[in-house]
């Protein structure tokens, strides 16, 4: 678990003031969480091959342990808050703006 960086205060802050208090949580989450090994294209292909075959539902438990997260700390905990917060503001709130925008460009055309 990483530990919050103090520099992210103001960022949380502000969200929270703007009304995207979820957006803060999901930052605080995400950082608490750290940063999740992913799984290989070989472990992604030989265990679709298994659902379809329908050896993957005759199991009764998993066979392996996942990897831990790995903790983000300092700058790299700063870019990732960064990263994430413009991504989710772009896929939620910008798809709203978009037609906005294309009204305003024909209103001034």
């Amino acid at each position: 678990m990483a530990i919050l960086d103090r520099r992210l205060l103001p960022l949380i802050e502000t969200l929270a003031d703007a009304g995207d208090d979820w957006l803060a949580f999901e930052l605080m989450d995400g950082i608490r969480r750290g940063i999740e090994p992913e799984d290989t294209e070989e472990l992604l292909a030989a265990t679709r091959e298994q659902v379809s075959s329908g050896e993957l539902a005759k199991r009764k438990q998993a066979e392996f342990i996942a990897a831990g997260a790995k903790p983000t700390l300092g700058d790299d905990q700063i870019a990732w808050a960064a990263d994430h917060v413009a991504n989710r503001l772009d896929a939620e709130v910008l798809p709203d703006w978009r037609p906005n925008v294309s009204y305003l460009k024909s209103a001034v055309e």
